[in-house]
């Protein structure tokens, strides 16, 4: 080899955990974009938290970061991740 090259390998039988499902492993692959669904999911479910009724700068805090993460979903094209990974 000439210097300044290095050699690499790609194992080409992944080892998986076998107690997880066909599906929970695929999701692993895209494991950014769930994080994002599950933090937009948990941002919805503190709209019911009464502190943040009462709170209008709380509520803008929160109107604001659940639009962030609504544009970032779509531009991931995420609503509909389920379906995607059922067909991959």
């Amino acid at each position: 080899f000439s210097p300044g090259y290095t050699v690499g390998h790609l194992e080409q039988e992944p080892v998986l955990d076998e107690s997880k499902t066909v599906i929970e492993i695929v999701r692993e692959g895209v494991q950014p974009i769930m994080d994002l669904l599950k933090e937009y999911e948990q941002v919805n479910e503190k709209f019911a938290d009464p502190e943040v009724l009462e709170d209008p700068d709380k509520m803008q805090k929160l109107i604001d970061r659940q639009g962030v993460l609504q544009d970032k979903i779509e531009a991931a094209d995420a609503w509909n991740i389920d379906q995607k990974l059922e067909v991959a």
